[in-house]
């Protein structure tokens, strides 16, 4: 099966930003609530702009109300939208005995031969199980570092108002008798790059959609970083579903006979958003498309669970394993007794579709 490939994350982050139509992003929002509007088949989503000050009075708040014919809901472990999806049957998170810890530095902040050549990890285990500290040059001239420690009981602090010279020094400390490299990744990684947290999971959630609400990555399924997979998983979620709605909007965009705008509907078909544009054009027929995506969320879904449920139990497995050694990582285990695991996992391809425009447009 092929490698892996390195892809710093807030870059990737950047890259899928920029594809975005200007005015969609909005960044330091927050959900207030989310209803329904049946009979006009409408999901209503309240959000205001996030404020931290201590002084901020929920009360005062400015909101916007905006309205859609679908929400997809990747808002992470601690998903509102999964909250009310599943109507206060939230799964509890489950801690796996492990903290993380992540960083960004920039590869001409460290002295010659302490990274390694580009497409290669170093990574350091001492006696202590599940201990480890890695880095790697992810992107040019961009290292990345990733570290973990074993602590059996849950955080008892929120590590994310861990002051940043606070974060630095706990790592420092839990890594003080690794080799000298170490120490110089650590020295020459600013203070505000550490993030720190604990590594929970949920279980994979049984149905991912109600009516026209949809949930997506670790929203449905955050899973241990045992595989690598959580982020990658959210990214096949994300594509598959892509792939189903696409239909509808080429649909939606033919269904009044005007064939110009088929191309545009396909390429705005992988910007999930203008599903809206797409409905509203559909003047004489819109109930018959929006009708459609409840079926259509379902069946991503469905075609989804299985194979997410197998990745997310290879990696809570994984991560049981490496918290209890000290010994030279091997994969030989991954899967368990399925010895086809790793090729499956890393050959996927997005299911196809083909027909389903036809059956949709007649």
């Amino acid at each position: 099966h092929p490698s892996p490939q390195y892809l710093v994350w807030y870059l990737l982050q950047k890259y899928l930003a920029e594809e975005v139509p200007s005015g969609v992003l909005q960044l330091a929002t927050t959900v207030e609530s989310i209803s329904v509007k049946q009979e006009e088949n409408l999901v209503l989503v309240t959000t205001s702009k996030r404020d931290d000050s201590a002084s901020m009075n929920r009360n005062t708040k400015e909101t916007i109300t905006i309205s859609g014919r679908v929400l997809i809901g990747c808002d992470g472990i601690n998903s509102i939208v999964r909250k009310y999806l599943l109507e206060g049957q939230d799964p509890e998170l489950q801690y796996h005995s492990k903290m993380m810890f992540r960083a960004v530095l920039p590869l001409d902040s460290l002295p010659e031969g302490v990274c390694p050549p580009a497409g290669t990890s170093i990574g350091y285990k001492g006696q202590e199980p599940g201990k480890l500290f890695a880095f790697r040059e992810t992107a040019k001239d961009i290292v990345t570092i990733t570290a973990m420690a074993r602590f059996d009981d849950q955080p008892i602090y929120a590590a994310a108002n861990r002051c940043a010279t606070a974060r630095k020094q706990h790592l420092k400390e839990l890594f003080s008798g690794y080799p000298k490299n170490v120490q110089i990744m650590i020295d020459a990684t600013p203070d505000s790059s550490i993030l720190e947290n604990g590594v929970y999971s949920i279980p994979v959630v049984n149905e991912w959609s109600k009516g026209n609400v949809v949930l997506v990555g670790d929203a449905a399924h955050a899973m241990t970083p045992g595989l690598g997979q959580g982020a990658n998983q959210g990214l096949e979620d994300a594509i598959e579903l892509a792939n189903q709605l696409a239909p509808l909007l080429v649909a939606a965009a033919d269904c009044d006979g005007n064939r110009s705008k088929l191309e545009d509907a396909i390429e705005l078909a992988n910007q999930l958003a203008p599903l809206l544009v797409a409905a509203a054009d559909c003047d004489g027929n819109r109930s018959k498309c929006t009708a459609e995506l409840p079926r259509i969320l379902k069946d991503f879904w469905k075609e989804r669970i299985e194979r997410v449920k197998q990745v997310h139990q290879a990696s809570a497995s994984r991560t049981a394993v490496v918290n209890q050694t000290t010994s030279k990582d091997s994969k030989s285990d991954i899967g368990g007794n399925d010895p086809d695991f790793l090729t499956r996992l890393y050959n996927w391809k997005p299911t196809q579709h083909d027909g389903i425009i036809d059956s949709m447009a007649t």
